[in-house]
């Protein structure tokens, strides 16, 4: 089984929208109610959202396909005004952790960051979701803030970090 991270696509974006939930069901569904994950989904991810951010000329996304599925993607923003490139959205469906499909897709992310020449990729992650903290660690971000992040009527702890890009 192969992973082919390539650009995404307008035809991908409704594969995008069943990762994303199928992937926040997962993650966040032990400490974000249901009901609070759908309502921020059906306001921030319908197909019509998704589409205005591929239209957008500083967003970028990648797509991890494997046997010919799409099974994970990163999203990408640049921010103008503080020439920084940051990681909004990085998911893949729950059946493909530990295959390296998140380290493939940042690689993707970080590969792009150069291309622009930047040195840093920042990245925000909920506290409580620990594993994708200890995966962003051990792939050399630093967190150095906190912010709160609020889904539906949730809100919880957000921690914001970096990693320093080599060879830019």
């Amino acid at each position: 089984m192969g992973i082919v991270i390539r650009p995404w696509q307008k035809g991908d974006l409704a594969s995008i929208r069943r990762i994303i939930w199928q992937s926040w069901i997962s993650t966040y569904s032990s400490f974000i109610p249901e009901s609070d994950l759908r309502s921020y989904f059906d306001i921030h991810y319908t197909e019509a959202s998704l589409l205005s951010m591929f239209d957008d000329p500083f967003t970028q996304g990648f797509i991890a396909e494997t046997d010919d599925q799409i099974a994970g993607y990163v999203r990408l923003f640049f921010n103008r005004d503080e020439n920084c490139l940051y990681v909004p959205s990085l998911y893949f469906l729950p059946e493909f952790q530990g295959q390296s499909m998140g380290k493939r897709l940042l690689e993707a992310a970080e590969g792009y960051a150069k291309e622009k020449r930047l040195d840093e990729l920042w990245i925000g992650v909920m506290v409580k979701n620990r594993q994708a903290l200890v995966f962003y660690r051990k792939g050399g971000f630093q967190f150095v803030r906190e912010e709160p992040f609020t889904m539906g009527n949730t809100t919880v702890s957000h921690l914001i970090g970096y990693k320093k890009l080599a060879g830019c």
